[in-house]
């Protein structure tokens, strides 16, 4: 048992096993510090005290209720909020066997604040770049059709019929068999096909 207690605690991943009956059967000390609960005994405490006594966290509880109860395989990524903190967690379960005899549910949970922080800012980031691609496309765009009246509004309208064909398309379950719902790169070639005309005197055009 001593060797059982040691290993659990040295993981760096939190570890609690729950009963059936919804209530702790065992846990490591780095669950109930990610928890919040750093020098206190979870054991016999049920999923209810657990919402309870972590307010606004009811969406995690509610994946643990699931394994519990339903008896599936849980594996997601939520935030846990405690003191002000926001902290993004790695759940995943699996269950605890007597033989071939279902016992408990045992649930892993890893603290990735960090990774999920740092694509979320790439994600931010990413999404600022496209921002700012698509606003100079739309400078460009105007250019063009300010510089001809036989030009002007033609790649706007041709956008939004696009646009328009595009919805139609998702309404009749016809998307997915010409783009997997990432529409932005045909979207974003019919914004470029005059872009040429910016080098072309107004003479010709």
């Amino acid at each position: 048992q001593f060797l059982i207690d040691s290993i659990l605690n040295d993981m760096s991943e939190g570890i609690i096993i729950f009963g059936f009956d919804g209530k702790i059967m065992l846990h490591n000390h780095t669950a109930a510090q990610i928890l919040g609960f750093p020098d206190f005994s979870l054991r016999d405490k049920s999923i209810a005290w657990l919402m309870s006594a972590t307010n606004a966290n009811d969406e995690l509880f509610q994946q643990i209720l699931d394994a519990v109860y339903t008896k599936k395989k849980v594996v997601r990524t939520l935030p846990f909020f405690h003191e002000e903190k926001t902290v993004y967690l790695h759940i995943t379960t699996d269950f605890l066997m007597n033989g071939t005899e279902k016992i408990g549910v045992i649930t892993r949970m890893s603290d990735i604040t960090e990774s999920t922080l740092l694509f979320i800012a790439n994600k931010r980031l990413a999404n600022q770049v496209v921002d700012l691609m698509n606003s100079f496309v739309e400078v460009m765009v105007t250019a063009v059709e300010e510089k001809s009246a036989y030009n002007a509004n033609h790649t706007k309208n041709m956008v939004r019929y696009a646009k328009n064909y595009l919805t139609w398309l998702d309404k009749q379950g016809e998307l997915q068999k010409y783009t997997a719902k990432n529409t932005a790169p045909f979207l974003m070639s019919i914004w470029l096909h005059d872009i040429g005309k910016l080098l072309i005197s107004p003479e010709v055009m």
